[in-house]
């Protein structure tokens, strides 16, 4: 049960990437952004909310969009600790323990660079708040899917 909860967390985040990077395609095509070789994944928000910011600048929910995506930006490094770290139900608990000996994981998910040679980092995290964390997640990945379609359309198809 744990395993499907973890992994349905890291499939949603995913499908967001997917959609991100579908709208960064979209918006490089019409002109909006600047095309790049590969826009990394930590770069994927901040290009979509200038891409629309250019192509929607007098949109009525631009300001609500650009909310959302901060709002799928923030939660991102828990993407990166379910997916990266390794996780165990802690006994006897409804919470989970995620665990790291990798630095840069460390720094992806909490900002610190605290592992030493005989340390890790962790995290614990409970069920309840990663259920939690997988409703929202899912509420703004349907709203990301259903906006990027309009996104495509309003500025005439295809480029």
């Amino acid at each position: 049960e744990d395993a499907l909860l973890i992994g349905k967390v890291i499939l949603i985040f995913s499908f967001n990437e997917l959609n991100l990077r579908r709208v960064v395609e979209i918006l490089c095509a019409k002109g909006f952004l600047q095309l790049k070789k590969k826009f990394e994944t930590s770069e994927l928000v901040e290009a979509v909310k200038e891409g629309i910011a250019k192509a929607f600048p007098s949109d009525d929910q631009l300001s609500d969009d650009l909310a959302k995506l901060d709002e799928i930006e923030f939660k991102r490094p828990f993407r990166n600790m379910f997916a990266h770290w390794a996780a165990k139900r802690l006994e006897e608990t409804d919470s989970i323990i995620f665990m790291t000996k990798d630095s840069q994981d460390e720094k992806a998910v909490h900002g610190l660079n605290t592992v030493n040679t005989y340390g890790i980092t962790f995290s614990v995290m409970m069920i309840e708040d990663i259920r939690g964390l997988l409703n929202n997640i899912v509420n703004y990945g349907e709203w990301l899917a259903l906006r990027m379609p309009k996104w495509y359309l309003a500025r005439g198809g295809d480029p």
